[in-house]
């Protein structure tokens, strides 16, 4: 009988003082670009063009789409509800987990959005880390003239007062 308890304590003392291992709490199932291309319901190339901003238990991000690869009618149509002064723009909601994909200002990106609704009915893109979106060299913006072309960022665009996305 001393030896189990002998072994108990030994058992746990090493469960106490060994080092902890920390898994990736975010696991996403591997998938071919393709297959992640055909899921998403819009991919854009965007600049970021603000930083992360947090409301409604979601983080949003508001870019200028450069590109669209793939939309249907509805994701068209959310793209551009937002344009202003010709620039075509996308806003990213994505309720708060270990798998949202992280979004730099400034930073130009591949996104494969999820059109979803709101409880109330309000569409709005959503990706993770497991959408395949990812970060991607800025295309070059240079007028064949020589001039530098300015691009124009409005902050001014906020997710105050916009209902929370669900899942």
């Amino acid at each position: 009988m001393k030896k189990l308890y002998v072994l108990f304590a030994l058992c746990l003392t090493g469960s106490l003082f060994s080092p902890s291992v920390h898994a990736d709490v975010c696991s996403c199932e591997m998938q071919e670009e393709k297959a992640l291309f055909e899921k998403a319901s819009a991919v854009f190339s965007a600049n970021s063009i603000t930083p992360t901003e947090t409301a409604n238990n979601a983080l949003w991000n508001t870019f200028i789409v450069t590109n669209i690869e793939k939309t249907d009618k509805d994701s068209e149509l959310l793209i551009s509800s937002y344009e202003i002064n010709g620039d075509k723009r996308a806003k990213i909601a994505q309720k708060t987990s270990d798998c949202n994909f992280s979004f730099e200002e400034g930073k130009h990106y591949r996104v494969f959005a999820t059109l979803k609704q709101t409880q109330k009915g309000i569409p709005y893109f959503s990706t993770s880390q497991c959408s395949g979106t990812k970060e991607i060299p800025a295309p070059d913006l240079t007028p064949s003239s020589g001039e530098q072309d300015t691009v124009k960022q409005e902050k001014n665009i906020t997710p105050e007062g916009q209902d929370a996305p669900t899942e």
